[in-house]
Parts: structure tokens; sequence; C-alpha cells
């Protein structure tokens, strides 16, 4: 498959790597702890601490690689196909490719202090696509979307109510900024 478009996602930022540096770092001085203060234990202990230890490092990189992981969504439009990918580091995750059904219209909406873009299918079946921290970036990336599909972008951020937005006047601001 061929990528016509990469939207990359928010990078994690500088405390979220701290968290992360000290959950590792935690995690490590508790495993020492136990291995130090628990020499003196039976054997069946030590299977037990040894599965606690494990299910201790499996929550912690569950939490990790969750703050961790950059998301990218992939288009290509040839094949009328798309996926998600996730970064962590230098370790790729691809999920499998998902066809583009007769897609409506782009949506950008407020959740708590994100941002949200789905993708309406015919049935008002919805794909949610990402989430981003900016409304700017948020609609830089639904403009993206919407200009290759040929489809339109309703703006649902604010209480008052939804509104259909004027892509051109929308590509001319996002050139305008740039």
């Amino acid at each position: 498959m061929q990528v016509d478009l990469n939207i990359k996602g928010e990078k994690p930022s500088l405390l979220s790597k701290v968290m992360v540096s000290i959950l590792f770092a935690g995690f490590i001085a508790y495993v020492i702890y136990l291995i130090r203060v628990k020499v003196q234990i039976e054997e069946m202990d030590v299977i037990y601490i040894v599965i606690y230890i494990i299910f201790l490092f499996a929550l912690t990189m569950l939490i990790a690689l969750s703050r961790m992981a950059v998301h990218h969504i992939q288009f290509d439009f040839k094949a009328m196909k798309f996926r998600h990918t996730y970064d962590i580091g230098i370790m790729h995750y691809k999920k499998s490719w998902r066809h583009l059904n007769r897609v409506k219209y782009i949506s950008v909406f407020k959740v708590a202090n994100t941002y949200e873009l789905n993708m309406w299918h015919e049935y008002n079946n919805r794909t949610s696509l990402m989430a981003v921290l900016n409304y700017n970036h948020a609609m830089q990336n639904a403009y993206a979307i919407a200009e290759k599909l040929d489809t339109r972008i309703l703006d649902a951020t604010k209480k008052e109510g939804q509104n259909w937005v004027d892509k051109d006047a929308l590509g001319r601001s996002l050139e305008a900024n740039e």
C-alpha cells in the first residue's frame, strides 16, 4: 500500500516522560527492596513474589506505553484505505488497513481538554481517528483529510451548536498561518 497522507499525533510532553521515568525508577527500587528484605523466605513465597513482580511490571509497561506512544493515521486514497500506527521510540505497531466506506463528513468535537476527530459514514457509523490538544491542529488534520476525500467538515466544538466549516476559508486561513 502507498501512503498518500500521514497525519502524526502529538508527541508525549516532557511531563509525561518525567512521570514514566519516575514510575520505572519506583518499580526498580521496589523490586530491589523486595529482593533485599525478603531474602530469607520460603520457596512458596518466592513464587508469589515473582508473580507479583511480573504483574507490577506488566502494569508499569501498560501505563508507560500508553503515555509514550505517538499515534499516526495513514491514508491510501487510491485503494481507499486507512490505518492507525503507533510509535514508541524505535518500535512501530501498525494496525491492518481498513476501507474508507462512503465517508459523509469529518467532525471535530471537544471532549474535556481534547479535540476528537471522527469520520462519519453512511447509516451514522463513526470511526474515531484521533484526539489532539490544540484546536488549530485538529482543524488542520480535519481539513487535510476532508480535502483528499472531497467531503465536508463539521465543527462541533462549541456548546452553542455545531456548524459546517467553509473549507475554502479554512484552507486560506491555514495557508496564512503557515
